[in-house]
């Protein structure tokens, strides 16, 4: 299970605002609660944070250094900012204005010069990621007053206390998500895996073989971070399992892409980089299927075993 513990690191990505416009952002405290009537929240923003969309959210809290500057039970609520990667806050009027998930409520913070966990923050995050695709990214916490009496306000230490020794942390832990997780370690049992098993098990000579094989290229190398749909992909395995050596009809499998989406979004630009992919398939079909294998980076996790001149999936292999 991935696992994610991160500090505010720099000054301006931690402070706190008061509703007559006050913003404290290099101080060495935050400060949240009501005091002199007026209602006092804190930022802390944390940077560097990749989870990718559709991953589940097991675990998640925030960890503040309270000092002994409690007065009263403070009533306050936590949540995310509902934003791909946020700017910092540079005051009150900025931080009135964003967009924040579901509230957490966190009351009566221990006064104990101590480390103190929130409440689990799990649903405010997944309602993020759920929202968002986040690689090297910002997420930022925003504490709220929530309804304190007049003088009830809780201080905690800030990035610039003693050299970031007490300043905010974050903890995550998630679990990538279905048909979208891809590792390094793929085994076969991957959606991805799947087609390319199904085709290449068909064992069949120059067309149908040749322009399966461009096709699934087309659809690892092309996977961007939403994720094929399983039901598209498994609906293509079905087709694919079905093609009888006479190749694929271009504008007939465009047609069937979009009629089988069912929610992702059929991209133009995607399917137009198929149709030239197919379209430019010279009867060998290697040359998709190797690119495929060497190029790095999103929907090309799969790592494929082989040598030079040949593929193997499990038990099945195709002569370039």
């Amino acid at each position: 299970m991935p696992t994610i513990d991160v500090q505010v690191a720099a000054g301006t990505n931690d402070g706190w605002v008061r509703g007559d416009g006050y913003a404290d952002l290099t101080g060495a405290n935050t400060a949240v609660g009501t005091g002199g009537g007026w209602n006092a929240h804190a930022f802390y923003r944390f940077t560097g944070i990749t989870i990718p969309q559709g991953s589940t959210i097991d675990v998640c809290y925030i960890s503040l250094y309270s000092t002994t500057g409690l007065q009263g039970t403070p009533l306050t609520k936590v949540h995310l900012e509902k934003a791909n990667n946020p700017g910092a806050v540079t005051g009150y009027a900025d931080f009135i204005s964003r967009a924040l998930t579901a509230g957490v409520d966190w009351d009566t913070i221990p006064d104990a010069n101590q480390w103190v966990d929130s409440p689990s923050l799990v649903t405010p995050l997944q309602e993020l990621i759920d929202a968002y695709d986040l690689s090297d990214q910002a997420i930022q916490v925003m504490h709220k007053n929530d309804g304190s009496s007049n003088e009830h306000y809780t201080w905690c230490r800030s990035y610039e206390y003693s050299g970031n020794t007490h300043g905010a942390r974050l903890h995550i832990e998630y679990t990538e998500g279905g048909a979208t997780a891809k590792t390094s370690a793929e085994t076969g049992a991957g959606a991805e895996s799947l087609v390319l098993q199904a085709a290449i098990a068909r064992g069949e000579a120059a067309g149908g073989v040749d322009a399966r094989q461009s096709l699934l290229a087309a659809l690892v190398k092309n996977e961007s971070g939403a994720g094929i749909e399983q039901s598209l992909l498994t609906s293509l395995v079905a087709k694919l399992s079905a093609e009888t050596g006479s190749g694929i009809d271009i504008g007939g499998l465009v047609a069937v892409l979009a009629a089988m989406d069912s929610g992702l979004g059929v991209d133009s630009g995607w399917l137009a980089g198929l149709k030239s992919i197919l379209s430019n398939d010279l009867g060998v079909g290697g040359d998709a299927l190797k690119a495929l294998i060497g190029t790095s980076g999103s929907g090309s996790d799969m790592k494929l075993p082989g040598r030079q001149g040949h593929v193997r999936i499990p038990s099945k292999g195709v002569s370039l």
